[in-house]
């Protein structure tokens, strides 16, 4: 589970490729031409503040982000394509194209050219599962480029190769250059994503870059370009960071007259980042890819980041999510939506690893090899080398390290267990998909089909891209309901039992977002986060005597580890408290109201990712078991069920000699059918136990459900080979055909798939074939059940 969620949250692109085939499942010309917790907290605080603005090397000539005014064009082209969206869902949409966009300089930023550069980064895609072919001829051809050029689509990939596409046209008396590489479904080349290296530079994007860079210089050669030339860079995710270093260079270099790079879900590229005129980092602000390889370890990205709105950040976002819900219900035909709470687990887990891997060295010299080697060699004995290597690499850290890990491991646990299952309440707040796959739903920000509803939503590009990136998460821990005003207007609350209440918000049916702040009940726990540049009032209500913690931290999804708050400790009376939230002050105590607040202490609150995992996970005690908890529930059942075993084995030898040897009368049916029972029962219970928590292995409950069927097979097999009842036979040919089967159904059935209906019916079947199995020990001419 560790390699797995490292993989995923480390590398630059999140839709790992389900084929790994040499050559992969699509064919295309090679050179196609076309005509037309660190050793001490202290140590990664340390590493962010090393990163000063001041300590950067800034040009004297780049000039401020400028917007461009009445982005129009009278001559702008339309062009229409498929592109893939996640690895099994594919979405058609209209891009534009003018070439008045290179007619303006690249430090003036355009919203028509970043919708085109989104379309050309699309493109480029291609698709593990052939559900759609990549479309960037359709796109640059439509656009009017020529001598199109693709590589490495058709060759087998590696972490040292590269696929992109290249393509011409002559504007005026300059030539541009139009370069993309592909963002998705690029298989084994997704290992160099995991080489971070030590260096100035992220190893794996560096070496890509240098690839590419290497092609552009052979087109240019080859299509004997000269005189004035302007480059066009594009590219989402692994092509997005790519595209970085390369556009970085081209301008440090000056050999274009301007170079354009508009680039999506950018993974940090440098620890010398340069803001760059021309470059265009457009990241969710929660895009997990985005954060990667960690701030601490002093990664920045070239050029400008701009970040599209957060629920939690922004005061406004249900105003801008209404028109991305509009694009959304032409795109896909379903409502807009995000999940913060799956937001907040991933930088947990993320803050986690900037602490457990201060820096990018300690990285590269512990863990890099690890998941690389279980990446190119996805074998199931590499895969348990690889874990039993990483356990063995956490269990030499210190004690207190050793209790933040066991910690992790817990949460981890709960994590994917809640979210594999897709807890009712996600689903019914329409931030979980359950007809999705798990990774569509865990990297929401870093979809394409997300960047596409910000970009073509009605939002004005200086609201879209800055706005406010920073959030206070306050917690209440203990039975209180929680109002929150905005000034006298009500915005929304949790009451007592944990329900949401937010005021009904216009146009609502275009998207799966609550109108007020981000709030939720997590057992004792209740969560909200609100924008930091904002002032609020919340009205805590107790309806009894009642213990009562609360504390705040100041989290931004630029910076990766949250900033120290205020907790407070006490006791409350029956009544309301009020609470004043107050932009860049310090959290305060309650103010009494109709109840008093006495707080026993108060003191500053030390962030650190493994204490707000605890306090969840006491929260949650309940609702929850941990990965630990499993295994030792798993091996405790089989140890009975051996002992039982055992047991009934000397039982029936011993009854059998006497049998034998002394002419004792033969033991009971029961003797028989008491341990096929128990053990019936122990692997039925166990079956709809794995299919509840999921965070266990996969094939788990399928391997449970056919052990049911088999000792239910066993059972009307003893009792047609003791009785030799004739209608014994259809049973048992029945049961031991259901043994494959169900296996198969279970093996098959969506990680989602439980349901007390489900459970209910399960069990009823279950009933049915064990009734029928104890029913062949009855004899043809027997009216009544064996006797004790």
């Amino acid at each position: 589970m560790i390699i797995i969620l490292c993989t995923l949250l480390f590398a630059g692109s999140v839709y790992m490729p389900v084929s790994t085939s040499a050559a992969g499942p699509f064919s295309y010309a090679a050179e196609q031409e076309i005509e037309q917790e660190p050793a001490t907290a202290e140590a990664a605080e340390s590493a962010i503040e090393g990163i000063d603005d001041a300590a950067r090397p800034v040009e004297d000539q780049l000039r401020p982000l400028t917007f461009i005014e009445n982005d129009k064009y009278k001559r702008m082209k339309k062009i229409t394509f498929p592109f893939l969206d996640t690895a099994e869902v594919a979405y058609e949409w209209t891009f534009p194209y003018s070439d008045e966009f290179f007619r303006h300089p690249s430090d003036q930023f355009s919203i028509n050219m970043a919708r085109a550069s989104l379309g050309m980064a699309l493109s480029a895609f291609r698709s593990t599962k052939r559900v759609v072919a990549p479309q960037y001829k359709a796109y640059l051809s439509g656009a009017g480029f020529v001598r199109v050029y693709s590589f490495g689509y058709d060759q087998p990939t590696t972490p040292e190769t590269l696929s992109g596409v290249i393509g011409m046209r002559k504007i005026d008396d300059f030539t541009v250059i139009a370069v993309v590489t592909c963002g998705q479904g690029y298989q084994k080349e997704w290992a160099g994503n995991l080489t971070v290296g030590n260096s100035e530079r992220h190893e794996g994007f560096d070496n890509a870059a240098t690839l590419l860079k290497k092609h552009i210089d052979d087109y240019i050669r080859k299509n004997g370009i000269s005189g004035k030339k302007k480059i066009w860079i594009n590219g989402i995710s692994r092509a997005a960071a790519i595209g970085n270093i390369a556009a970085a260079d081209y301008i440090e270099s000056g050999e274009y007259e301007d170079v354009y790079a508009y680039l999506y879900g950018v993974p940090r590229t440098t620890k010398v980042p340069v803001r760059y005129s021309g470059i265009y980092n457009i990241c969710g602000q929660f895009d997990p890819v985005s954060a990667s390889p960690l701030q601490s370890w002093g990664y920045e990205r070239y050029g400008t980041d701009l970040f599209t709105p957060s629920q939690e950040a922004e005061a406004d976002y249900f105003d801008h999510a209404i028109y991305s819900g509009n694009v959304s219900q032409k795109l896909t035909g379903k409502a807009f939506r995000n999940n913060p709470e799956m937001n907040r687990q991933l930088y947990l887990i993320l803050e986690y690893f900037a602490r457990l891997f201060p820096t990018s060295e300690d990285y590269a010299t512990r863990f890099q090899d690890i998941l690389l080697r279980t990446w190119t060699d996805p074998s199931s004995d590499n895969i348990s080398d690889s874990i039993i290597q990483a356990m063995a690499m956490l269990d030499t850290v210190s004690a207190q390290e050793n209790t933040g890990r066991r910690v992790f491991i817990e949460y981890l646990s709960y994590m994917v267990g809640e979210h594999m299952r897709a807890q009712q309440s996600q689903v019914d707040a329409g931030s979980w998909a359950p007809d999705e796959s798990l990774a569509a739903n865990i990297v929401l920000e870093h979809r394409p089909s997300t960047y596409v509803n910000w970009l073509f939503s009605d939002v004005a590009p200086e609201k879209l891209f800055l706005g406010s990136d920073e959030s206070r998460r306050l917690t209440f821990i203990g039975k209180v309901s929680v109002e929150v005003y905005e000034g006298n207007q009500f915005i929304g609350s949790v009451d007592n039992r944990g329900r949401v209440h937010t005021l009904p918000g216009e146009s609502a049916g275009s998207i799966n977002v609550s109108p007020g702040p981000f709030m939720m009940r997590k057992g004792s726990q209740t969560i909200i986060s609100l924008p930091a540049r904002t002032e609020y009032r919340l009205q805590v209500t107790a309806e009894k005597n009642a213990g009562l913690t609360y504390y705040d931290q100041l989290t931004s999804a630029v910076r990766l580890i949250g900033d120290p708050g205020r907790i407070y400790t006490g006791s409350i009376s029956p009544g309301t408290c009020s609470l004043t939230v107050l932009p860049d002050q310090p959290l305060q105590n309650l103010s009494d109201g109709s109840a008093h607040f006495i707080c026993f202490s108060d003191s500053d609150f030390d962030y650190l990712p493994t204490v707000i995992m605890s306090n969840e996970l006491q929260a949650t005690k309940f609702s929850y078991m941990t990965v630990g908890a499993v295994l030792q529930l798993v091996i405790l059942i089989l140890l009975i069920l051996f002992v039982i075993i055992f047991i009934s084995l000397i039982l029936f030898a011993v009854h059998s000699w006497k049998v034998k040897k002394k002419g004792h009368v033969p033991y009971s049916d029961w003797y028989v059918i008491f341990p096929h029972l128990i053990c019936i029962v122990i692997f039925m219970l166990l079956t709809q136990y794995l299919t509840y928590f999921m965070f266990t292995i996969g094939q788990a409950r399928a391997i449970c459900a056919a052990i049911t069927i088999l000792f239910i097979f066993l059972l009307s097999l003893r009792g047609l080979i003791r009785r030799k009842n004739k209608r014994g036979i259809i049973t048992t040919l029945v049961t031991m055909a259901l043994v494959p089967l169900s296996y198969l159904y279970y093996n098959r059935l969506p990680i989602d798939a439980f349901s007390y209906g489900h459970m209910a019916i399960y069990f009823a079947v279950i009933l049915l074939l064990t009734a029928a199995a104890v029913k062949t020990f009855r004899k043809d001419d027997e009216l009544q059940a064996p006797a004790l």
